[in-house]
């Protein structure tokens, strides 16, 4: 399983909550998701991701997990405060300053799974907090800045169509065409003698 995957079931819950999907109790849900970040983690690792990166991102996915669990119970009398997943992995909580801290230099990472991450969450930590509101001049410019780099790359295929296919002579197409057109007439013209052949010895 690749670290995308693992990160997208993960945020996967926001769809489930926002649905009302059944969730059986709070701590079955706990253990789901603690399966998740594990495998989450796991993938990271597989992934090359620096140690102190990969407990980063998961502290930064806990944070955004508890934040949105929490927001959904806020409609009814249900808490997630003793099932948190930071407090379940990590020692302390970050406030919203600090995951801005730590956030922002992913961001910048030089490996392209750690950045592509960080840009996710970003997107997802501005709706949780005005504090993040910061990061999204910068996460438009790099949306922006990546899309030519990938036109670029992109060979174009109307260049290799033109250079593999020559275009054919006029001449040829027309012989081309005239031999197709005879092809049809001489079919057309088998079906209606065999018809009227039929037709003959019903009649007599």
């Amino acid at each position: 399983m690749t670290s995308t995957l693992a990160f997208n079931k993960l945020i996967a819950i926001d769809t489930l909550l926002t649905l009302d999907g059944v969730v059986p109790s709070l701590s079955e849900l706990q253990s789901r998701l603690i399966i998740h970040m594990n495998e989450f983690r796991g993938a990271l690792q597989h992934d090359n991701v620096s140690i102190s990166d990969t407990d980063t991102l998961c502290k930064l996915v806990s944070a955004w997990l508890d934040h949105t669990v929490e927001a959904s119970l806020s409609r009814s009398w249900l808490t997630w405060k003793n099932y948190g997943l930071e407090s379940y992995f990590f020692s302390a909580q970050m406030q919203p300053a600090e995951q801005l801290a730590v956030l922002t230099p992913l961001l910048h990472s030089p490996h392209p799974r750690t950045s592509a991450l960080a840009r996710e969450l970003a997107l997802l930590l501005c709706a949780t907090h005005s504090v993040f509101a910061r990061l999204q001049p910068e996460l438009t410019l790099t949306t922006c800045a990546s899309s030519p780099l990938q036109l670029a790359e992109m060979p174009d295929p109307g260049i290799e169509t033109a250079l593999l296919s020559p275009p054919v002579p006029f001449r040829a197409r027309t012989l081309a065409d005239f031999a197709i057109f005879i092809a049809l007439l001489g079919a057309l013209w088998l079906c209606c003698f065999h018809s009227l052949e039929e037709l003959y010895q019903c009649l007599f």
